[in-house]
């Protein structure tokens, strides 16, 4: 067996790369990027020259966003087939497979280039970290899924708050929620076919005040989610606003 010589070492590549040590690397290519570019447009002021970067790459993820939510589904992963980035823009720095997930577990999203050769954002994770809730909302999927449906049913029922409370109103609300949220059943964004949708509107008597309202309760499971999910939004005449709700006794008897 031959010793290795002192030339081998030195173009011998290593095996695997911690991501602590490719950041020093990242950081000190992007200052020279931004020296680079500050010297060759004659500008003197940073923000010149990092704006139009962040507004390129911002502008990029936002379309990437609405086209995300137009074709597939903000329940859907971001690194969907035919959801790729323009081609003129490449990620800076190529990561490996075991660098990605070390990422992902930090809650940070990667850019890298896909099988057909344009750069694709990877993860659809986010930063939520520490209780079952928290962890729960650390799919981005999930997370946009959930707010998408808030959003959706706080602008929807604003109507309500301005009508007599009885039970008849209460049974529209909830033919108009679950309409909704059958809907989107229909098109694969929860687990199962399985929703709870509950609304108080008439059940008891409330004062005619700025807190005036009634609360609808609603309870699904996202889909790729290993649990359920519930919440209620209040709705009164000075606003609306979101509590999560234990769940239901009867959606688990469904």
């Amino acid at each position: 067996m031959s010793l290795t010589t002192s030339e081998d070492l030195l173009v011998r590549k290593q095996k695997s790369v911690e991501i602590w040590q490719v950041i020093p690397l990242i950081l000190a290519a992007a200052l020279l990027t931004v020296g680079l570019a500050m010297f060759l447009s004659g500008t003197q002021n940073l923000v010149d020259v990092v704006r139009p970067v962040i507004v390129v790459f911002g502008g990029a993820l936002a379309g990437l966003m609405c086209k995300l939510d137009r074709n597939y589904g903000a329940w859907q992963k971001t690194d969907q087939q035919g959801l790729g980035f323009s081609r003129d823009l490449l990620p800076a720095v190529d990561v490996d497979v075991a660098q990605m997930q070390s990422l992902f577990r930090s809650g940070l999203n990667v850019i890298a280039t896909g099988p057909a050769g344009s750069s694709r954002l990877h993860g659809s994770v986010t930063m939520s970290r520490g209780s079952d809730s928290h962890r729960l909302f650390s799919s981005l999927p999930v997370r946009r899924l959930c707010l998408q449906v808030l959003k959706s049913i706080d602008e929807a029922t604003r109507w309500a708050v301005f009508e007599a409370e009885t039970a008849r109103l209460a049974d529209r609300i909830r033919a108009q929620v679950t309409a909704y949220l059958s809907c989107l059943a229909d098109l694969g964004a929860f687990e199962d076919d399985r929703f709870v949708v509950e609304c108080d509107a008439g059940v008891r008597k409330r004062e005619q005040s700025v807190d005036h309202g009634f609360a609808i309760f609603v309870a699904f499971q996202p889909r790729a989610s290993a649990q359920a999910v519930s919440f209620t939004v209040h709705q009164t005449v000075a606003g609306s606003r979101v509590a999560s709700t234990a769940f239901a006794p009867g959606y688990q008897e469904q």
